[in-house]
């Protein structure tokens, strides 16, 4: 039974009006707050062109919103836990109580993989050649038989960068391969101390945080993995909210956070959607090196840097053309529904490699193995479980093969199997196309220091604002002059051109480098709910920064007397001879505010928080 006595209920849209100013010590008071919620997550959240950390994307479905989460962890799982503030219980679109099983459940990898293959950037090259017949000895680029479009990579691999008396386990469910528990406190000592005992390891720092939460009358979700899991077996998972956002401190990420941290972020909306309280960076192409822009981290840090510290960066948003083979082949899906035998379904689940974890799960949970020698004794494991889950699935094919030549016998209810599968497998795969059905996907990503994290970051959507596309292009014109001398002109997405002569080898169409002097900050900007972007001069990056800090959703971030100085003119940086011859929102738009920031993984805290008091 769900005790839900004490828990404060959030007030609605007008919940959105608060908590949106700098974390100080005035907010520890009791005030209206935010309908905010808190990962506890590990310092390298993942943009999806690095190797390990999360994927986050918000997804605004009817009246509810769903945050999936994908972490990828390396260490001991004992370590590996979450921590989660709720301002109240999740709840339903009719604003009832979710029971836990359904608040919390698994989601699957290639939803993330589906949206980082189909928004992330791309850096093309496109040549074009204007010959002249007075000059017989022309080298088009060093390669007079290469000319066409070059394509670049999709920014190539990235760099390797015993309870207390005082806390009460109100509901706790199996989620996959975790264990969830809904957690009411009464005092930060016990919530910390009680977190430590039950595998939740606790910075010191975190516990005048977690009393501000406990002041506000949250409650607090615990994930962690069941015994006996290991971290192959993390499955990504999803949490459904009703009309209120999640919110996830930034604040606690600085406590165990990386210099330099990546963070990307999908927020799919009915429009563009945009950073409310932060400074938006347009990146300058001129600054990038192509097509393999090796030096893209260097700008963005640079871009959000010279944007007060505190910046995001707009990579691509629209419409993302998915269609359900991208995510997982109907014929796939049609096999492992129809196995009648173990074997069949064994070897169908054997597409679902991503998915393996949780196939693996569902299979050790419900069928028993006897084998030949032992046709009496115990159930035994199939295949050891230090394998990687995939083995370990090939296993189950080579055990189910042999029991049906009569080596051994397999205790199986297939009915069960089929109906666990589809709840934790088969339908949040089917659901991916559907769920994102039309709606406009934004990717944001920036890189942020521990100092630069003392601000939640809002976001909010803008459907006036056009769409950006992931293509990049670098229009590339080579031409000779009457003397015969050799021209590049480069044309940037931004319009801007660069001429620069080809003596010396001073052209190429595979290594284009950075203009010299090119800011990486093209220009700064507010990206608000309604209107075009608000450009403005970057003296004034300090002023802009510490009044968005104030922004209320609503309501616009930038007050109407605020005098714009608008950017300056950018500088010519043509460096060679010239080219010759030739929210006063609206309550919808409250409902699509998304509240956003990232904490810090308790169990890969405990390291990181060692080391640097090492």
């Amino acid at each position: 039974m769900m005790r839900t006595q004490g828990l404060r209920r959030a007030p609605g849209p007008a919940v959105f009006a608060a908590l949106v100013a700098a974390w100080s010590a005035a907010l520890l008071a009791p005030q209206p707050a935010l309908a905010c919620g808190g990962f506890f997550c590990n310092a390298a959240t993942q943009s999806p062109i690095y190797q390990a950390g999360e994927r986050i994307v918000f997804i605004k479905h009817g009246e509810l919103v769903t945050m999936h989460i994908e972490v990828r962890y390396e260490g001991e799982p004992t370590e590996f836990a979450w921590l989660l503030p709720l301002p109240e219980l999740p709840q339903d679109a009719q604003g009832q109580p979710l029971p836990l099983e359904r608040a919390v459940t698994v989601s699957s990898t290639k939803l993330f993989d589906a949206l980082d293959s189909a928004t992330r950037p791309q850096f093309n090259l496109n040549s074009q050649f204007d010959s002249n017949d007075e000059c017989s000895d022309f080298q088009f680029g060093g390669c007079a038989d290469q000319a066409g479009s070059v394509r670049g990579g999709d920014f190539g691999a990235p760099p390797q960068a015993a309870p207390r008396p005082g806390v009460d386990v109100v509901e706790a469910a199996r989620v996959g391969p975790y264990d969830a528990q809904l957690l009411e406190a009464k005092s930060s000592d016990a919530l910390f101390d009680w977190l430590n005992a039950n595998g939740y390891y606790q910075d010191p720092a975190s516990k005048q945080l977690l009393g501000h939460y406990i002041g506000l009358g949250y409650v607090f979700l615990g994930i962690r993995l069941q015994s006996g899991k290991s971290t192959g077996d993390l499955r990504p998972i999803a949490l459904t909210f009703g009309e209120q956002a999640p919110c996830v401190p930034l604040r606690l990420t600085g406590i165990a956070a990386t210099p330099d941290m990546p963070i990307t972020v999908f927020v799919a909306g009915d429009g563009r959607a945009v950073p409310k309280n932060f400074i938006h960076a347009v990146v300058n192409p001129m600054a990038l090196d192509w097509p393999n822009v090796a030096n893209y981290f260097d700008v963005i840090k640079d871009a959000v840097d010279t944007a007060s510290g505190r910046a995001w960066v707009t990579e691509s948003s629209g419409v993302v053309p998915l269609d359900q083979g991208t995510v997982v082949s109907p014929a796939v899906l049609l096999d492992i529904r129809q196995a009648e035998t173990l074997h069949t379904l064994a070897s169908a689940l054997q597409s679902l490699v991503e998915e393996a974890p949780m196939v693996v799960d569902v299979l050790d949970d419900l069928v028993c193995w006897h084998p030949a020698d032992h046709p009496e004794g115990d159930c035994e494991p199939v295949g050891a479980p230090s394998e990687a889950p995939k083995d370990r699935l090939a296993s189950y094919v080579a055990v189910a093969k042999s029991a049906a030549t009569g080596d051994g016998a397999v205790e199986v209810d297939l009915a069960a199997v089929h109906a666990r599968l589809e709840a934790t497998v088969l339908t949040p795969l089917g659901s991916i196309v559907p769920m994102l059905d039309g709606l406009t996907v934004t990717r944001f990503f920036t890189m942020l220091d521990p100092d630069e994290m003392v601000r939640d970051p809002l976001f909010a959507f803008n459907p006036e604002l056009p769409d950006v596309p992931r293509l990049n292009t670098l229009r590339v014109r080579e031409f000779q002059d009457d003397a015969c001398n050799q021209f590049h002109t480069r044309t940037y997405p931004n319009g801007h051109s660069q001429t620069v002569a080809c003596a010396d080898g001073g052209c190429t169409f595979f290594d284009i480098p950075p203009v010299p002097g090119a800011p990486a900050l093209e220009f700064p900007e507010v990206l608000d709910e309604s209107g075009a972007p608000i450009r403005f001069h970057l003296e004034q990056v300090a002023e802009i920064d510490a009044l968005l800090d104030k922004a209320q959703p609503g309501a616009p971030s930038l007050p109407a007397q605020l005098e714009i100085r608008p950017p300056g003119a950018a500088p010519s940086l043509d460096n060679a001879r010239p080219e010759v011859g030739g929210c006063g929102a609206s309550p919808r738009a409250l409902e699509w505010l998304l509240v956003l920031s990232l904490g810090l993984l308790v169990g890969r805290a405990a390291t990181v928080g060692r080391r640097r008091r090492s």
